[in-house]
């Protein structure tokens, strides 16, 4: 008798510990939702300012190039006119959410590097600070041995969603190159950054300046 006491006692403890948990996870769940919303609610749409037609215009294309161990995420832009309470940048919406959309085929622009996936393409407004972040990581598994546990590493660039500025030329294409690779010692990578701009005299890209925006 005392044993199955025991063990319901066991059992309802376990399913309150549960419970809590589910409830815990719930609410994070929610206010992270509740947040986005609040936030997206404030932001502007990039179509707003995204030219179109015969207006003035720039253009960014965003590859990833290096191994394929590793992950780069989407374009993220920058309204240098709406700040959050703290004074920092606010994104630009893409629909429902502040990344660029992907897509799969680049369009008008030459990529030497046959290995290069298309990311994001976007027209971008000219002779104005072009802001935008992105990112390169990789998660690594490591498995569990005699004298340690196993986990999971997550590696990453040290520019990773560090707001970058440049001013973008008229009627010029960019072409961003990122990702990473491997160096001969296993554990340690190589992190790629590249903004070219396409020289139409030469026919060919050259490296073009940016810097990280100055935090206040």
């Amino acid at each position: 008798m005392y044993k199955l006491f025991k063990l319901s006692t066991f059992i309802i403890f376990s399913l309150l510990i549960t419970s809590c948990a589910q409830d815990i996870a719930t609410k994070q769940a929610d206010s992270a939702k509740k947040k986005q919303e609040e936030y997206l609610a404030k932001a502007r749409f990039y179509s707003d300012v995204e030219p179109k037609g015969k207006q003035p215009k720039a253009r960014i294309t965003v590859v990833q190039v290096g191994s394929d161990d590793f992950t780069a995420s989407r374009l993220r832009v920058y309204d240098e006119t709406n700040t959050r309470k703290l004074g920092y940048f606010m994104a630009y919406r893409f629909g429902d959410e502040t990344y660029a959309p992907i897509v799969t085929d680049i369009h008008g622009v030459q990529v030497s590097d046959e290995n290069a996936k298309p990311i994001n393409q976007l027209n971008i407004v000219p002779d104005k600070p072009f802001i935008f972040n992105v990112a390169v990581y990789r998660y690594k598994k490591q498995e569990p041995g005699w004298f340690h546990r196993g986990y999971t590493e997550l590696v990453t660039c040290k520019w990773n969603n560090k707001k970058i500025v440049f001013i973008p030329k008229k009627d010029t294409d960019y072409l961003l190159s990122i990702g990473a690779k491997p160096t001969e010692d296993k554990k340690k990578f190589f992190c790629i950054f590249k903004l070219q701009e396409w020289d139409k005299k030469t026919k060919e890209y050259k490296e073009t300046a940016v810097m990280p925006l100055p935090e206040k």
